[in-house]
């Protein structure tokens, strides 16, 4: 597999085994410092589930490029909102919800769903709230992934439920 992730050869390996074994986790953690690579490694998770060429992620096909530009149907980032004034305003519940919806549907144009939530800690507490239930029932077909610098601002009960990867 072609992931590029320079230092990550851990969480690469986790990974590339899981998918490899067909035991990927429902939801994963990529904890760590800023700038280390973890939105990175989520996309390319995102891409190798979602691959169409023989080592994936490969980067060549469609599904990788479009992944790889930000206009896969199937995969959705999460973040901060903004408010009017500019002032960042955090991860509301009615995000929460949208994805609730989007997950509940069949993949529309790969063979996954990805949700990418960056910053997780971000995350408010009814936002956390409304997660934790998606992650008790998680839909199938669909893979989570927490991107966090801050693990300890997520509820003890969203941290158990996702695999953790510690990124450095």
């Amino acid at each position: 597999m072609t992931w590029g992730l320079v230092g990550q050869d851990r969480a690469v390996a986790a990974l590339t085994g899981a998918l490899a074994a067909g035991r990927l986790a429902h939801a994963y953690m990529l904890a760590g410092p800023e700038r280390v690579g973890k939105h990175t490694l989520a996309l390319k998770l995102a891409a190798a589930l979602n691959c169409e060429g023989d080592e994936p992620p490969c980067g060549e096909c469609n599904p990788c490029r479009r992944i790889g530009g930000g206009i896969h149907a199937d995969v959705q980032t999460v973040t901060v909102e903004e408010g009017e004034d500019g002032a960042q305003k955090g991860i509301h519940v009615s995000q929460i919800r949208e994805i609730e919806r989007a997950t509940a549907l069949k993949p529309f144009e790969g063979r996954s769903r990805v949700v990418v939530i960056d910053p997780a800690e971000e995350m408010n507490a009814a936002a956390q709230n409304a997660f934790l239930k998606t992650l008790e029932e998680p839909p199938p077909q669909v893979v989570f992934v927490l991107v966090t610098t801050d693990e300890s601002r997520l509820l003890p009960t969203i941290r158990s439920r996702c695999r953790r990867l510690e990124l450095r």
